[in-house]
């Protein structure tokens, strides 16, 4: 029997995070229990990705035009070649027996096209901070993510290459929420397990303007996009049906309200443009939330009027 240490590829997109890039690839290198295959795909990046990576001998440097976080992720997936897979961002980091708790997962589950365990957030400065415990869920994997994405960080995440390779990767078309699609469409097709480990760190910024996740309005145009692509998975399954519609409305409640008070920012700052985008998108995305705002406002002009 071969006692050989089963080869992990560790895929790290890199744009305009250079500086940050050390501590994920460090966080790489380190792990213990697997044979690790560093890939750092530079998407286009204006700083110099390459000077970093070429500190650390072995590791596989990429470049491309820059097309986004998806596409820098399947690319990294191309151009590696471990039996399993993880998708670290530049700005995060693993733990050290993060890959060890993901492979020790597989041998008691080697039914699973996925493996995945917790997280902590760091701060700005790499501060470790409070971990991210989620329960284990009492519904199947797929149900549960209907309603919200259970697994949060993709880097807590081992994938087994096979599976990728025969269901696809990442969805390049979606700006966001390309990861929680992924997750979905395995997790509706093959088992999956949750080991409760802690394995990676997910950095948190104070002002983050700039990042996907504060943009309300990609975010719940694609999030939208997402859900509804499970319509016919969901069709004549009640459960299902019940768990997606309450995810809807939890995500265009989290995201819609967001946009509302973006458009209302943007009405104030007399960026008509800008306001007449988001309110498209709510009438697209959220149109029941307008109403229900709307609704609101006159039942208080009412109240205010018989008081």
């Amino acid at each position: 029997m071969s006692s050989r240490a089963p080869r992990v590829s560790v895929v790290i997109p890199c744009y305009a995070q250079a500086h940050l890039l050390p501590t994920a690839l460090e966080s790489a290198l380190a792990q213990k229990g697997a044979s690790v295959e560093a890939v750092v795909v530079d998407d286009g990046s204006p700083d110099d990705v390459h000077a970093v990576t070429d500190r650390f001998p072995g590791v596989r440097y990429v470049r491309q035009r820059n097309q986004g976080l998806s596409a820098a992720r399947n690319t990294g997936l191309r151009e590696s070649s471990g039996e399993y897979v993880v998708f670290l961002d530049s700005d995060d980091r693993l733990l050290p027996g993060a890959l060890a708790a993901g492979l020790a997962c597989f041998a008691e589950h080697p039914e699973s096209a996925f493996v995945y365990g917790d997280f902590r957030y760091m701060s700005e400065e790499g501060a470790p901070l409070g971990r991210r415990e989620r329960p284990p869920l009492d519904v199947d994997l797929y149900g549960g993510m209907l309603i919200r994405n259970h697994i949060e960080m993709t880097s807590t995440v081992l994938f087994r290459r096979s599976v990728l390779d025969r269901e696809g990767a990442f969805v390049s078309s979606l700006r966001s929420a390309e990861d929680y699609e992924l997750l979905l469409r395995i997790a509706r097709l093959y088992p999956t397990s949750f080991h409760r480990e802690l394995v990676a760190e997910y950095r948190r910024y104070e002002h983050q303007g700039s990042s996907l996740s504060k943009n309300p309005g990609v975010m719940l145009r694609s999030t939208m996009r997402v859900l509804r692509a499970q319509r016919r998975f969901a069709h004549g399954n009640s459960f299902y049906e019940s768990q997606l519609a309450e995810g809807t409305r939890f995500f265009q409640d989290y995201y819609g309200g967001e946009l509302v008070s973006e458009v209302r920012s943007l009405l104030r700052q007399h960026r008509w443009l800008g306001a007449l985008r988001g309110t498209v998108l709510l009438l697209r995305y959220y149109p029941r939330g307008i109403g229900e705002r709307l609704l609101r406002r006159v039942r208080t002009a009412l109240r205010l009027a018989h008081c």
